[in-house]
């Protein structure tokens, strides 16, 4: 989501805190800049017109470092993608090889369901 206070894309987080009886003590809430994200995943080399996606298990893309990178890509829905209609049928990792919503380039990509969080990540390596 965008950040209220700056207008920056942010992760959300937060956690339910219970007494020792299992009733409500309360609820800690964090955001994370998406920079940090975009800076971590450009450590990694994936060629020049490569990219690595964090999104949301439901298909909506929280950050996407790609090479060339516009900064368009973030916030954007793409649940009707098939990785994302039927990612509940799929293993947990796996290639994928499909046709990309955002430029109809077909790629192959390697992706890695979170056994913890509802995310996934996304990695299309490209040399050429």
């Amino acid at each position: 989501m965008k950040s209220r206070s700056g207008g920056r894309w942010v992760i959300t987080a937060s956690r339910r805190f219970n007494h020792p009886d299992g009733s409500f003590a309360g609820v800690a809430l964090t955001t994370i800049d998406v920079a940090y994200f975009l800076q971590f995943y450009r450590g990694f080399d994936i060629g020049p017109n490569g990219s690595i996606a964090l999104a949301s298990a439901d298909g909506i893309i929280l950050i996407l470092a790609r090479s060339p990178d516009d900064g368009s890509y973030t916030g954007r829905d793409l649940s009707g993608a098939p990785l994302f209609r039927n990612l509940r049928e799929r293993p947990a990792a796996g290639a994928y090889y499909f046709k990309s919503p955002l430029n109809d380039v077909q790629r192959l990509s390697f992706y890695k369901l979170s056994n913890r969080y509802p995310v996934i990540v996304v990695a299309t390596p490209i040399r050429a």
